[in-house]
């Protein structure tokens, strides 16, 4: 695999962090929608439901 160099200054520590807290809350979301997504793929395959819609509370982040 080919690499090419970026003519940009390395980040600093304060925008790593940003840039990794960032994917982490991105991940976060991700596996929240796919178990949602699953619970309702079984929800259809089961039969109609026998609950109540549930609510799911997203991380939210100041910053």
């Amino acid at each position: 695999m080919d690499q090419t160099m970026l003519n940009s200054p390395p980040l600093t520590m304060d925008e790593l962090s940003k840039l990794l807290n960032r994917h982490i809350e991105n991940a976060s979301i991700a596996t929240i929608i796919k178990d949602a997504m699953q619970r309702r793929l079984a929800d259809v395959h089961d039969g109609p439901p026998q609950h109540e819609e549930e609510h799911v509370s997203l991380p939210v982040t100041c910053g």
